[in-house]
């Protein structure tokens, strides 16, 4: 929803429930679009499917006869669950990529491992199969404007519709792009633009009419990859689009789906390198992201170097205690679990010291103590002091529980920060980040956590390039 008009949409939306307040209502949303501006609800996240909805779904999709008779379902389920298709299988946890798991299969007998592949092949069926499976007369939309050229046509839709943050486009509106797109078309087709989008929304299923005269693509899914397609299609507007746009959570699709549509994804991974440094913009940031580099550089750990550094970092910025909440979305814990960081190394606390709760202290007390255990196992940094850490800390237990040292809570808090700082080698005053720079550095994790995503998408990318980046990653360069 356009910017501009979602504040009043929401609002609309509160006043219709506050007046019929004995009514239940459900909103829902894609998660990358949540705002928790609804007084009175409670806030859900869908969980993705686990196995047995995955399976009641696949059976209950193919429930032909012809199906049952050759036992499509099952055969289709034992594929999904062979080694070799373990991307297909994470895609089938979302009930749409799931659907279109099942167009694809029905028409291939097997599955693609990549995400636009997925989509492509799903879009050739919502353009060419399904009005034949319903039985409708394609007509004369086909009369000049064959399945490619349509293609394009619905790209330029997308693509104009999404960088102006447009997903609803009234009929006139999409009538005029179609003229315009025609007339500028060497052999064009003969049909005016309203016949062609009558016939694109009633026979093919790309477009909806969500209201009177008021059109959306079907799934927004379809128009991000459609975008997509669009920017692969030129190398300059992709590296505008990643400059423009990189850590906005709107574009993260349209980011994931473009490498699987290039050649080679260098270049567009290197434009997303680049951009994602200029996040690094304080001195305090660039310090930081420094003495992770130094602190686990050549460490005896096995783990990526990348891996160690976000480690390092992690527990840094856990160390902040006194604001634990404004840390959170700073966090680069999906970064950790991509870079396949052990989730036993308890990277953050489970127990907010700040209670003021005899219990939640010593739990926190121990929990500090098993996590100071955890990384000197690791051998993540190369000369961190943990033995002196884990004895500081039980002697501050013990201290605490005998009433020897300490007034109030704030200075137990202040004293469990100051052993970790000392014992990493880590100057205190990195840790005291302004807001801004807790949201440069969460957009820094964030895009970081992008890269690693689009390289898993893409069709190739070269080794040197991807051993460069992965070098480089969270550490200061220069290009």
């Amino acid at each position: 929803m356009p910017k501009e008009i979602l504040n009043p949409a929401i609002e609309a939306i509160q006043d219709f429930v506050t007046r019929y307040d004995k009514n239940r209502f459900i909103t829902s949303c894609r998660t990358a679009a949540h705002r928790s501006d609804f007084r009175g609800f409670t806030n859900f996240e869908l969980a993705d499917f686990d196995d047995e909805q995955i399976e009641a779904f696949i059976h209950n999709w193919f429930q032909s006869p012809l199906d049952q008779e050759s036992n499509t379902a099952q055969r289709c389920w034992e594929q999904l669950n062979d080694g070799r298709n373990r991307a297909a299988k994470e895609l089938a946890q979302t009930p749409l990529l799931l659907t279109f798991l099942c167009l694809v299969y029905n028409r291939t007998q097997k599955f693609f491992d990549k995400r636009a592949t997925l989509y492509r092949k799903a879009l050739d069926i919502l353009l060419e199969e399904w009005a034949a499976d319903k039985r409708l007369e394609m007509g004369d939309i086909y009369d000049g404007l064959n399945t490619e050229l349509e293609k394009v046509l619905l790209a330029d839709i997308a693509y104009h519709g999404f960088v102006n943050d447009q997903l609803f486009f009234t009929r006139q509106e999409l009538i005029d792009q179609i003229n315009t797109f025609i007339e500028d078309t060497a052999d064009k087709p003969t049909l005016p633009g309203k016949d062609i989008l009558d016939a694109i929304a009633e026979q093919q299923g790309i477009f909806v009419e969500r209201a009177e005269d008021v059109y959306s693509f079907s799934h927004l899914t379809l128009q991000e990859y459609l975008t997509a397609q669009y920017i692969s299609q030129d190398s300059q507007l992709a590296a505008d689009i990643v400059e423009a746009h990189l850590v906005e959570d709107r574009w993260r699709e349209v980011f994931l789906l473009i490498p699987g549509l290039l050649r080679n994804a260098d270049a567009y991974l290197l434009t997303m390198e680049a951009t994602t440094q200029q996040h690094l913009n304080t001195p305090k940031l660039k310090t930081l992201i420094d003495w992770a580099n130094n602190a686990t550089k050549d460490s005896e750990g096995d783990y990526k170097p990348a891996a160690k550094r976000v480690a390092a970092i992690y527990l840094a910025l856990d160390l902040d205690i006194a604001r634990p909440l404004a840390l959170y979305r700073a966090r680069p814990r999906a970064l950790a679990r991509a870079l396949c960081l052990d989730r036993d190394l308890a990277l953050y606390r489970v127990v907010d010291i700040t209670r003021d709760r005899d219990r939640a202290l010593y739990r926190a007390l121990d929990r500090d103590r098993d996590r100071a255990k955890k990384f000197n196992q690791s051998n993540i940094f190369r000369a961190a002091d943990f033995p002196a850490i884990i004895i500081h800390l039980e002697s501050l237990k013990d201290q605490e529980a005998n009433n020897k040292l300490f007034e109030n809570r704030q200075q137990i808090v202040e004293k469990i920060s100051e052993i970790w700082c000392e014992g990493l080698n880590l100057n205190a005053n990195l840790l005291k980040l302004s807001n801004d720079e807790i949201e440069s550095f969460s957009r820094y994790f964030s895009a970081n956590c992008l890269i690693l995503g689009c390289k898993e998408s893409a069709v190739r990318v070269s080794k040197s390039t991807w051993e460069t980046i992965e070098h480089r990653m969270l550490t200061l360069w220069e290009e």
